[in-house]
């Protein structure tokens, strides 16, 4: 997120999720990119590993 135009959107957004009760890193996820760091599917799997996958299974 480089344009700041759309970080203040972006903040705003947020703002309205948590007066509905959809507080970040409790119930929502968010991922951000730019143009210098592009999201990747790869970075996408490694977030789910460590949020869902690694939280369920405790044995290892």
């Amino acid at each position: 997120m480089g344009d700041v135009d759309y970080i203040s959107y972006s903040l705003k957004k947020l703002e309205e999720y948590k007066n509905e009760g959809i507080v970040l890193d409790d119930n929502l996820i968010i991922t951000m990119e730019s143009g210098s760091v592009p999201l990747s599917t790869r970075n996408i799997d490694k977030i789910i590993e460590c949020l869902f996958l690694k939280m369920t299974d405790v044995s290892q």
